[in-house]
């Protein structure tokens, strides 16, 4: 169906954070007030210096290229599964959060070899039942049979081979999961973080909604891949004629001029439109911008190339049209109007104004959903994912139309309160309605405030370039963490205090700080009297021995979605 563009498989989490909207991202006693009493640095206090500042504070949508995005996440949310634990051969995962199981799969043909299976060479079974090529019978009974004995997958390899038929995942949430403001999580809140992410508007870094899962493609578009097939090849055919052809000659076997006149004239107009709205959501989301544009639509055309900033302050468009930003701005109609000024219909051109969103798929789909349901081939009915079923107050079942051995990575991401983020009064399982509008996510986009969890750590304030992570009074996980509080020091021009992170561990500002390949003072490093380093791939974890005792410092790090468990359970002086 849709393309992703330049997606990269995500495998730990984001961050977590809320904006006060009439629904939803709103709370009582919302941090990020002024706090009252000075800044104890006792022994349970640690203060962590960053090279970089955060891009955002809601997980759905953050950086995960940005280490400050991800410690946030890490320390104030709570993941469904955690992506250390995964094993290709497990049928059963738990942890402090929840309980999968993997109930029903396809049989796995060992006689035939990964790259070269087919699904006609796959049965669907149940575990229990007397079944020779089902991973629950080869994990006790023949081990070169189980999927450990295929290859790995490795990033940047070739993922393992799919095998088709039903897969069913039963997922159960402990009872006692509380957010720092004390609402307790139920399969609900589970439901809706799913139904986001399968939305069609979803443009964030978590994958969960690529899964095969059963109706997945029926709630999304409407229609199968099988008619979503059929209409794009016709607009493959229509887009290689003239807008402007009166008379339509050999193509006629191609497509019929209803489909024809439908796609120039109708879709193609409603896909500028969508396009527009998806951009400027996009550029709404992202903080990196340096210039003085308000968000919205003057910053989105800036971005495309459709106008810009005079040296006298004001906004010039492609279609010459000046603005004084104090006076007037553009809106809708001056976008679409200079995009069409700047491209017409050169597909091409449109489709790389704005490189992280496709416009090529957003026409595809316009003319698809036109054409199916004018045939009678989809209806509007398909308000829910027939895959996604609740259980219960606390499990549900996720049912998959194939299986593969690194299905559970897709289960590593943050369990978001629906209540902070979405709409609880718009969610009705039973109704087909789920915490938001179908197709706009929109609201959820603009929660970017503050992060709200049910993580280990309560997010209390930012201030002066530093941000503020309190103990979770309602977390009931490991609460073996010896730090209480943690100050995160950003790189950020409101900063009076920040100093670079290499400089600030050896002059004593800093507890901790982690130094990258190429960072000033990086290749100065070493074991002295005054630091603990740690080495890992790409980066050193650096720690200050005058803080922290040099017996509670990690020895091994693997990678980075492990040290912050390992900075948590440190012992401070």
């Amino acid at each position: 169906m849709t393309n992703h563009k330049n997606k990269v498989f995500v495998y730990i989490a984001f961050l977590l954070a809320v904006v006060m909207i009439a629904t939803g991202c709103s709370l009582n006693n919302a941090p990020g007030q002024p706090i009252a009493t000075p800044m104890d640095l006792s022994v349970d206090t640690m203060i962590i210096g960053y090279s970089e500042h955060f891009t955002t504070l809601n997980p759905f949508f953050a950086d995960t290229t940005t280490n400050v995005d991800m410690d946030i996440v890490n320390l104030t949310q709570v993941f469904l599964m955690d992506v250390d634990d995964f094993v290709q051969t497990q049928t059963k995962y738990s942890n402090s959060v929840a309980t999968i199981e993997l109930i029903t799969v396809p049989s796995i043909p060992t006689e035939i070899p990964r790259e070269t299976a087919t699904p006609e060479t796959t049965t669907e079974v149940t575990p229990g039942e007397s079944q020779e090529a089902t991973p629950e019978a080869t994990l006790s009974e023949s081990p070169e049979a189980t999927p450990e004995a295929t290859p790995e997958a490795t990033p940047g390899a070739t993922l393992p081979q799919r095998y088709e038929g039903k897969t069913v995942y039963r997922i159960t949430l402990k009872e006692d999961l509380f957010t720092a403001e004390g609402k307790k999580l139920d399969i609900d809140d589970l439901i809706f973080n799913m139904y986001v992410m399968c939305d069609i508007s979803y443009d964030g870094q978590y994958l969960f909604g690529t899964l095969p899962i059963t109706g997945f493609d029926e709630y999304r578009y409407g229609y199968n891949q099988e008619i979503y097939t059929k209409y794009s090849q016709v607009v493959s055919n229509i887009v290689t004629v003239d807008p402007e052809t009166e008379d339509l000659g050999p193509y006629a076997e191609l497509f019929t001029e209803e489909q024809f006149d439908s796609f120039w004239k109708v879709d193609f107009e409603v896909a500028c439109r969508t396009y527009m709205n998806r951009i400027v959501d996009h550029i709404n989301s992202d903080r990196t911008d340096d210039t003085n544009l308000l968000s919205g639509i003057p910053l989105a055309m800036y971005r495309c190339g459709l106008a810009y900033v005079t040296e006298d302050g004001t906004l010039m468009d492609v279609c010459q049209r000046e603005y004084d930003m104090d006076v007037e701005l553009p809106g809708e109609e001056d976008f679409i109007a200079c995009m069409k000024a700047q491209y017409g219909y050169d597909l091409n051109g449109l489709e790389n104004m704005y490189e992280e969103i496709s416009f090529t798929n957003i026409f595809t789909e316009e003319f698809a959903i036109r054409q199916a349901r004018q045939n009678g081939e989809i209806t509007d009915t398909n308000n829910s994912i027939t895959g996604i079923n609740k259980l219960g107050t606390y499990t549900m079942e996720l049912i998959l139309d194939s299986y593969s051995v690194i299905d559970w990575l897709y289960f590593v991401f943050p369990i978001m309160p629906m209540e902070y983020y979405g709409n609880e009064q718009m969610y009705d399982f039973e109704k087909g309605s789920f915490g938001f509008s179908k197709g706009d996510i929109s609201q959820i986009r603009k929660c970017d405030k503050y992060p709200l969890g049910a993580g280990p750590y309560k997010y209390e304030q930012t201030a002066d370039g530093m941000i503020r992570l309190t103990d979770n009074l309602f977390y009931t996980g490991d609460k073996a963490f010896e730090v209480k509080t943690i100050l995160m020091y950003l790189n950020s021009a409101e900063s009076e205090k920040y100093t670079n992170p290499v400089s600030g561990i050896i002059d004593g500002t800093y507890d901790v700080c982690m130094a990258f390949e190429g960072q000033e003072g990086y290749d100065s490093l070493i074991e002295t009297d005054t630091l603990g380093v740690r080495a890992a791939t790409g980066y050193k974890l650096v720690f200050s021995k005058e803080r922290i005792m040099a017996e509670s410092m990690p020895v091994v790090l693997s990678d980075y979605t492990t040290w912050l468990r390992h900075i948590t359970n440190v012992k401070m002086k």
